[in-house]
């Protein structure tokens, strides 16, 4: 499942994920959808995102995909220095 929120709510009145039904109840807030093509599609066309944008919008720095060992990141760094 992907955890995913609609862009505006328009797009959340909008949108329904075909196979499981599920829709934005509030435009704040997320849906879980399948990891799937559809889901794929519409994360890729701007229709839906995977960062709370609440989050944003605070003023947050959201990492989408951190390095799975910060450690290990900071040692690979060190030895390119």
């Amino acid at each position: 499942m992907v955890q995913v929120w609609a862009k505006d709510a328009a797009m959340a009145k909008l949108l329904t994920h075909p196979i499981t039904k599920t829709g934005f109840i509030d435009p704040a807030k997320s849906a879980n959808w399948p990891d799937d093509s559809f889901t794929h599609r519409r994360i890729r066309d701007g229709d839906v995102t995977t960062t709370d944008p609440g989050v944003e919008s605070r003023g947050r720095h959201v990492e989408q995909h951190p390095h799975p060992n910060p450690k290990k990141q900071q040692r690979d760094d060190s030895n390119h220095a």
